[in-house]
């Protein structure tokens, strides 16, 4: 069955049915998208709350050289909180490296949403691109470990879901990973930097032991640089980076240490 751009009533994952796809050879900007996700997945293998009425969309890259790949994430994390901003101008939305979107407010704090990439470099060179929003319901926050907000509640539309949200969101994709293509990748991280839950001079740390440094900025390959106290310079490429409450630039660390740290 072709599931090519269009919304289907329930699968087991969108980007099983997207990789599918592009094995076929459906082009760039390809998309799929369920009402019900019965086995949608995170990083690392964690499992992915699918509550119907939020938004559950895989969308097909083609992207070259294969060097821009790792901003792939950020990319889609851009178009995603551009797109959230033109139509919830006071959303407060921010990125937290790399994939992950978040709703900081006077009174709303937690991850709205994530990203989930998976790419091929065979035959058929692709990358697939999962996007799971809370638009409706946020999961419990004891399941995800973190706080969690969603879309709905935030904005104080009752009647909201992914239906309202899913085609101007794809617009958005297409223009952003067409910048991509076209202009390189300064651009993503100038726009990054404005709305990033890890602004330069943010405190973070990850690992165990736990390492502190603060951040620098984002490196060549959309990695984030940060600088110990003892001035050497690090690069994280997929480490499981927190905010240090020291290092927030918004009243949330609060919130992050009841909740024990940020956690995709």
């Amino acid at each position: 069955m072709n599931f090519a751009n269009q919304v289907i009533e329930r699968c087991q994952s969108t980007n099983d049915l997207a990789r599918d796809l592009a094995e076929k050879g459906y082009p760039h900007g390809t998309w799929i998208s369920s009402r019900i996700q019965e086995s949608g997945r995170g990083r690392l293998g964690r499992k992915w709350s699918s509550i119907e009425g939020n938004l559950f969309l895989s969308y097909l890259t083609r992207i070259e050289p294969k060097a821009l790949w790792s901003w792939i994430p950020l990319t889609t994390a851009v178009a995603i909180a551009q797109c959230l901003i033109r139509h919830f101008p006071d959303l407060g939305i921010r990125v937290k490296w790399p994939n992950d979107l978040w709703i900081v407010q006077p009174g709303v704090e937690g991850k709205l949403g994530g990203i989930l990439c998976e790419g091929a470099s065979s035959i058929h060179s692709f990358v697939v691109v999962g996007i799971g929003l809370n638009c409706r319901a946020a999961p419990d926050p004891q399941e995800v470990g973190q706080p969690v907000v969603d879309l709905a509640s935030s904005v104080r539309i009752r009647e909201l879901s992914a239906d309202d949200i899913r085609a101007p969101l794809i617009e958005s994709l297409n223009r952003c990973f067409e910048r991509l293509k076209v202009e390189g990748t300064n651009w993503i991280a100038r726009d990054y930097e404005k709305m990033s839950l890890f602004a330069p001079g943010t405190s973070v740390c990850w690992g165990d032991p736990a390492h502190e440094a603060k951040v620098i900025g984002l490196g060549p390959s959309a990695e984030l640089r940060v600088q110990y106290a003892s001035g050497d310079v690090r690069h994280l490429f997929s480490e499981e980076v927190r905010v240090r409450p020291s290092g927030l630039n918004w009243d949330v660390g609060r919130s992050l240490l009841k909740a024990g740290g940020s956690r995709p």
